[in-house]
């Protein structure tokens, strides 16, 4: 007879990874129909206010601030768990 018992438990955090909704965002540059200045799109309709905007042609890089609107911290958690009993038998099982 046996008993085994397993216990997995897994998390990790990804680093530096970008949200596609955010850079999407980042980059729909529109002009605002009251004072044609470029506005963010998501920013003029009220969909995400804090949306930074972020152009890819600058000379000098991406900015904190933009790595901070663009970057997103990711999770994966895990967990698993056995309990297996095991039980044999030996003999004669025939009957007369």
């Amino acid at each position: 007879m046996s008993f085994n018992v397993g216990d997995v438990a897994y998390t990790e955090v990804y680093q530096n990874c970008m949200s596609n909704t955010a850079i999407i965002r980042a980059l729909d540059i529109v002009a605002d129909p009251d004072t044609g200045e470029a506005v963010r799109r998501s920013v003029l309709q009220g969909l995400d206010p804090a949306c930074v905007p972020w152009n890819v042609f600058q000379s000098n890089g991406i900015t904190d601030e933009q790595l901070d609107y663009l970057t997103l911290p990711l999770y994966a958690k895990g967990e698993t768990q056995l309990r297996e009993f095991n039980a044999y038998t030996v003999g004669d099982f025939s009957y007369l």
